[in-house]
């Protein structure tokens, strides 16, 4: 007696796991405008990074998970230095001369911008992340702290896929509820 699957058994799990995936494939969707001040009160607008990988990385001087994560972003930025990359240290929930003194005494070597309004950025605590691709697409959001050379390969992924015209680039493999 053979105890193999039936070949019909088998397409049928192949199919429901295509479906399961393809129930998940959507466009990434393009990222909001962002309106910030920098730290000398410059504005800031995330559209003048156009053409350009970023990461936008929500944090606040009080916030322990944050300041653990800023030398990793540090080596980060210098690891991508040349590459068409920004990162943009998005500084809320605490007032500008705050933030000034923390960037004054550690040195962020990335741009620093304060505002504690950021429409199409909702999040639920910080630090959070997202990475938006070269072509004004959110390509990843993370809550939480992380190891920031976890994600390089993320971000190196964006950045090579700014010269692709497939109809594959800018499709995200995620839940619905994921931005």
């Amino acid at each position: 007696m053979d105890d193999a699957p039936s070949p019909l058994i088998v397409l049928g799990i192949l199919a429901a796991f295509v479906i399961a995936l393809l129930m998940h494939i959507r466009r990434a969707p393009p990222a909001a405008e962002l309106s910030a001040l920098g730290l000398d009160e410059t504005p800031f607008l995330l559209s003048q990074a156009k053409g350009k990988v970023v990461l936008l990385d929500f944090w606040a001087p009080w916030c322990k998970p944050c300041l653990e994560e800023m030398p990793g972003f540090a080596k980060l930025q210098a690891r991508l230095e040349g590459e068409n990359f920004a990162m943009v240290g998005v500084a809320s929930e605490a007032d500008l001369p705050e933030v000034r003194a923390y960037v004054a005494r550690n040195k962020a070597p990335f741009q620093v911008v304060h505002t504690d309004r950021h429409p199409g950025y909702d999040h639920t605590g910080i630090p959070t992340l997202y990475l938006i691709d070269c072509k004004g697409r959110l390509r990843m959001k993370n809550t939480g702290g992380l190891n920031p050379m976890d994600i390089e390969s993320d971000i190196r992924r964006a950045i090579n896929a700014c010269a692709s015209t497939s109809f594959f680039d800018g499709l995200i493999l995620a839940p619905p509820d994921f931005f």
